[in-house]
C-alpha cells in the first residue's frame, strides 16, 4: 500500500477488534476467535486502507486475505462448500477482476481463472454424466496439468510483444 501508517491503523484496528471481542466475551458468530477471522480482518483492512488511499493495489491481496478466511471458515459449516484448489482459484480470480474493474487491466486472466475454478469444482459430476468418454477422460485428467503448466510458460517465454 502507498501509506504503510493507514494500513498499521487499520491492522491495529482489525486485531484489537479481534481480541476486544474476546476480552469482553461477545459472541458474534461462531468460531470468531479463530486465525480465519485474522485472515478476514486483515483482507478488510487492505480494503478498507486501499479504498481511502485510492491504492488499488490493495484490492488483490485484500480480496485473498478475506476471501482464504472465509474459505476456510465455512468449509466445516456447509458440505457442498467447494474444495481447496477449486475455491482458492476461484478467489484469486475474483480478486483480479475487482482490481481490474478499477485499473482496466487483467479482466481476461481473473475470467479464466473463474472459469478453471468452475472446471475444477465440477470435473467430477461433467465426467460421470458424460459416461461414454471416461476413458479418453482419464487420459486428459493425467495430463491436463501439463497443458496449463506448457500454456504458462507459452505466455512467459514465447508470446512477447
Amino acid at each position: 500500500m502507498k501509506k504503510s501508517t493507514n494500513f498499521s491503523a487499520y491492522a491495529l484496528l482489525a486485531i484489537g477488534f479481534y481480541y476486544a471481542l474476546e476480552t469482553f466475551q461477545i459472541q458474534l458468530f461462531d468460531q470468531q476467535q479463530s486465525w480465519q477471522t485474522l485472515l478476514i480482518l486483515f483482507g478488510l483492512a487492505f480494503l478498507i486502507g486501499g479504498h481511502f488511499d485510492q491504492d488499488d493495489n490493495a484490492i488483490l491481496p485484500g480480496i485473498l486475505l478475506a476471501g482464504l478466511g472465509v474459505h476456510f471458515l465455512c468449509i466445516g459449516q456447509f458440505p457442498n462448500w467447494p474444495e481447496h484448489a477449486p475455491a482458492i482459484t476461484f478467489i484469486i480470480g475474483l480478486g483480479i477482476i475487482l482490481r481490474s474493474a478499477k485499473t482496466k487491466t487483467g479482466s481476461v486472466q481473473g475470467f479464466i481463472l473463474l472459469l478453471l475454478a468452475v472446471f475444477l469444482h465440477s470435473f467430477d459430476s461433467i465426467i460421470n454424466g458424460l459416461g461414454w468418454v471416461e476413458q479418453g477422460v482419464q487420459v486428459a485428467q493425467k495430463f491436463w496439468p501439463v497443458l496449463l503448466i506448457l500454456g504458462g510458460f507459452y505466455l512467459l517465454f514465447l508470446k512477447k510483444k
